[in-house]
């Protein structure tokens, strides 16, 4: 079993942004870390998987939090979608996984 390890970065805009992630994940999303620009950015965070399911969903993450940093230990398998709504501030917000696969790219 092998790490696979994305990194994205995603501008809000109106309150919103997403990305979909690069490879199809087979195995186990295990950690996640987002990062907004501003720490006492609010956000709501949902992924979705490819059949527009949703997976994960983080209700508003307020600012006491700042960085949203978890151990999920989720099982996955393909392209998941992760969504940003109800920033309070238009800005950067960078996204980290690692997911072990049990399929080596």
């Amino acid at each position: 079993m092998s790490n696979h390890k994305e990194d994205h970065t995603v501008t809000l805009v109106g309150g919103a942004g997403s990305f979909v992630t690069d490879h199809p994940w087979r195995g186990l999303l295990w950690n996640m870390i987002v990062e907004p620009v501003t720490p006492t950015n609010e956000y709501t965070l949902i992924i979705t998987d490819s059949k527009g399911d949703k997976v994960i969903s983080f209700g508003t993450v307020t600012a006491q939090v700042g960085n949203l940093n978890s151990a999920l230990e989720m099982p996955v398998c393909g392209k998941y979608t992760f969504t940003f709504s109800g920033g309070t501030i238009d800005e950067d917000i960078r996204t980290r996984t690692v997911c072990r696969d049990t399929v080596n790219y």
